[in-house]
Protein backbone atom coordinates (compact mmCIF):
# COMPACT_ATOMS: atom_id res chain seq x y z
CA UNK A 1 0.00 0.00 0.00
CA UNK A 2 3.04 2.67 0.66
CA UNK A 3 4.08 1.99 -2.84
CA UNK A 4 0.90 2.75 -4.50
CA UNK A 5 0.22 5.78 -2.04
CA UNK A 6 3.50 7.32 -3.08
CA UNK A 7 3.16 6.54 -7.09
CA UNK A 8 -0.30 6.61 -7.51
CA UNK A 9 0.21 8.74 -10.70
CA UNK A 10 3.01 6.01 -11.87
CA UNK A 11 0.19 3.14 -12.22
CA UNK A 12 -2.33 6.07 -13.73
CA UNK A 13 0.48 6.66 -16.39
CA UNK A 14 0.48 2.52 -17.14
CA UNK A 15 -3.19 2.87 -16.66
CA UNK A 16 -3.32 5.26 -19.03
CA UNK A 17 -0.82 3.47 -21.45
CA UNK A 18 -3.09 0.46 -21.31
CA UNK A 19 -6.57 2.28 -22.12
CA UNK A 20 -4.65 3.63 -25.24
CA UNK A 21 -3.57 0.23 -26.22
CA UNK A 22 -7.12 -1.29 -25.97
CA UNK A 23 -8.48 2.33 -28.03
CA UNK A 24 -6.30 1.47 -30.76
CA UNK A 25 -6.88 -2.00 -31.03
CA UNK A 26 -10.56 -2.02 -30.74
CA UNK A 27 -11.77 1.49 -32.02
CA UNK A 28 -14.31 0.02 -34.62
CA UNK A 29 -16.06 -2.30 -31.54
CA UNK A 30 -16.92 0.32 -28.93
CA UNK A 31 -19.56 3.25 -29.72
CA UNK A 32 -18.56 6.86 -29.90
CA UNK A 33 -19.59 7.82 -26.42
CA UNK A 34 -17.16 5.42 -25.39
CA UNK A 35 -14.49 6.24 -26.98
CA UNK A 36 -14.99 9.64 -25.77
CA UNK A 37 -15.29 8.67 -22.27
CA UNK A 38 -11.79 6.49 -22.80
CA UNK A 39 -9.98 9.42 -24.25
CA UNK A 40 -11.34 11.73 -21.46
CA UNK A 41 -10.08 9.80 -18.61
CA UNK A 42 -6.43 9.06 -20.43
CA UNK A 43 -6.57 12.85 -20.80
CA UNK A 44 -7.15 13.03 -16.70
CA UNK A 45 -4.60 10.26 -16.02
CA UNK A 46 -2.23 11.86 -18.59
CA UNK A 47 -2.28 15.53 -17.06
CA UNK A 48 -2.13 13.99 -13.26
CA UNK A 49 1.40 11.92 -14.28
CA UNK A 50 2.55 15.48 -15.90
CA UNK A 51 1.10 17.54 -12.44
CA UNK A 52 2.18 14.86 -9.87
CA UNK A 53 5.20 12.73 -11.52
CA UNK A 54 7.23 15.72 -13.65
CA UNK A 55 6.20 18.86 -11.92
CA UNK A 56 7.48 22.38 -12.83
CA UNK A 57 6.54 21.94 -16.64
CA UNK A 58 4.46 24.89 -16.41
CA UNK A 59 6.75 27.95 -16.26
CA UNK A 60 9.01 26.10 -19.38
CA UNK A 61 5.92 25.73 -20.98
CA UNK A 62 4.29 29.31 -20.99
CA UNK A 63 8.10 31.08 -21.72
CA UNK A 64 7.97 28.72 -24.81
CA UNK A 65 4.47 30.28 -25.89
CA UNK A 66 5.44 33.37 -25.04
CA UNK A 67 8.43 33.17 -27.27
CA UNK A 68 11.43 34.04 -25.52
CA UNK A 69 14.48 34.23 -27.47
CA UNK A 70 16.07 31.07 -27.49
CA UNK A 71 19.55 31.16 -25.68
CA UNK A 72 17.95 32.85 -22.66
CA UNK A 73 19.57 30.39 -19.74
CA UNK A 74 18.85 32.97 -16.81
CA UNK A 75 16.10 31.73 -15.08
CA UNK A 76 14.87 34.44 -13.20
CA UNK A 77 14.54 36.50 -16.16
CA UNK A 78 11.57 34.02 -17.27
CA UNK A 79 8.44 36.15 -16.92
CA UNK A 80 6.74 32.85 -14.52
CA UNK A 81 9.59 32.84 -12.57
CA UNK A 82 8.54 36.31 -11.05
CA UNK A 83 5.68 35.31 -10.30
CA UNK A 84 6.88 32.82 -7.97
CA UNK A 85 9.91 34.44 -6.67
CA UNK A 86 7.19 37.21 -5.46
CA UNK A 87 5.64 34.50 -3.46
CA UNK A 88 8.68 32.66 -2.25
CA UNK A 89 11.36 34.93 -1.34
Amino acid sequence: MSFFRRHWYDVGAVVALGTVVRLIFGWHDIGVLQRLLLLNFVALLVHQYEEYGRPGSEPAIMNEVLRLPKGNFDFTEWPQRKLYFAFYE
